[in-house]
């Protein structure tokens, strides 16, 4: 797939999570900063609906792989263009060792994995916070466009 239809991918997939808040009726996500907060609660009512033990899936469908990657990818393409209508940067496919091709987003000499970060918060829960890793990484990339 070429560059162009990568982004043009994951600008559909980031609409698509803005349409599903919409959905939850969640407040509307504007691709603003602070709407991140909105895809960390999102996550998190997400997290705490998935049931963890044997007796809770006995009576609670859990979510399946293929639901899980691909809400990750709709969350993460989000938090991707936030950060790209801040920072700029474009979306790549990169072949990994261990998993085969994973979305990356480039900025500068940057490299970030937003859809991964979401799977993890997906699977992991509050200790993989959005809202914190956004907030982190726009402080480092910031550091380094700054140093140029």
């Amino acid at each position: 797939m070429a560059d162009k239809d990568i982004n043009q991918w994951m600008a559909f997939y980031a609409n698509g999570a803005v349409e599903l808040a919409a959905h939850l009726n969640m407040p509307t996500l504007d691709y603003s900063i602070d709407s991140i907060k909105q895809v960390e609660e999102l996550c998190a009512s997400l997290y705490n609906d998935t049931p963890k033990n044997f007796i809770s899936r006995l009576f609670k469908r859990s979510y399946s792989k293929k639901e899980m990657i691909e809400t990750a990818k709709m969350l993460g393409a989000y938090v991707g263009e936030v950060i790209i209508k801040k920072f700029g940067g474009k979306w790549d496919y990169e072949n990994t060792s261990i998993k085969g091709n994973a979305i990356v987003l480039t900025i500068d000499d940057i490299k970030l994995f937003p859809v991964g970060k979401v799977y993890k918060r997906l699977v992991n829960g509050p200790e993989d916070n959005l809202y914190h890793y956004f907030h982190f990484i726009t402080q480092e990339i910031g550091k380094v466009q700054i140093s140029k």
